[in-house]
């Protein structure tokens, strides 16, 4: 039988579960960082902000635990004092693992300045209507963006991963951070909210050049949500929703 006959039968045959998979992929494509299923809060206790018994499950917008003080006051507070972010367990990490974390510590409080300058006044000096935030870095993961490519584009490698995301609602090789937040009246050192989250790198462009391109799309999200969150409490009507 010549070769061309062959062409349209088995070729497409081969062809599809590749495109159904890759199609499948590209669903989450353009995110290069989600949500996680779980962060467990029972190993972090060492390491917490605030007590975590006072944490709730969030919905699925919001971080995965958190507190909001009862009562307070829409627009009680208009100004914002951003600490320098903490890295946590930092006498266990390695030199390398340290430099690793000192980057994302900066890059997030870059971010957070950026973004909360837009809703809110910028201060240093504690006084009424100022809320005083403080974010720790928990951990990070690196992504492996050569396994993370192998994983998106080779037929074996894409069935596996889309295998363990269906089974754990998250990619493999695509790294990971985990963060936490409280937020403190300025002038009486009550503890107005916390949260805890974690966020897992995706299936992105960057994330097959950048094993860190997970974690700084986390840390940009997170600036933005509590922009947004600190918008919504000021009582503007132009917050931008992440």
């Amino acid at each position: 039988m010549p070769r061309s006959s062959l062409c349209p039968v088995l070729y497409p045959n081969r062809l599809y579960p590749i495109m159904l998979l890759w199609g499948l992929l590209s669903l989450t494509a353009c995110q290069s960082s989600y949500r996680s299923s779980e962060v467990d809060l029972d190993e972090l206790r060492d390491v917490m902000l605030v007590d975590p018994s006072i944490l709730s499950r969030g919905s699925e917008d919001q971080a995965l635990y958190r507190y909001v003080r009862p009562g307070i006051t829409a627009g009680t507070y208009t100004r914002v004092i951003v600490e320098p972010v903490l890295i946590c367990k930092a006498d266990s990490l390695s030199e390398a693992q340290l430099r690793d974390l000192q980057a994302l510590a900066h890059n997030a409080q870059v971010l957070l300045q950026e973004e909360l300058a837009k809703v809110a006044n910028l201060t240093n000096k504690p006084g009424p209507g100022t809320l005083r935030i403080r974010v720790a870095v928990v951990e990070a993961v690196e992504g492996s963006p050569a396994r993370n490519f192998v994983s998106s584009v080779l037929p074996v490698g894409l069935g596996a991963s889309l295998i363990g995301y269906a089974g754990t609602g998250e990619w493999k090789h695509t790294g990971s951070l985990t963060v936490q937040l409280a937020a403190f009246d300025a002038q009486s050192g009550d503890l107005v909210g916390a949260a805890v989250d974690r966020r897992v790198g995706g299936k992105s462009a960057e994330g097959f050049l950048d094993g860190w391109a997970g974690a700084n799309d986390a840390l940009r999200y997170w600036a933005k949500r509590l922009s947004y969150m600190v918008c919504k409490g000021i009582t503007r009507q132009d917050c931008p929703k992440p």
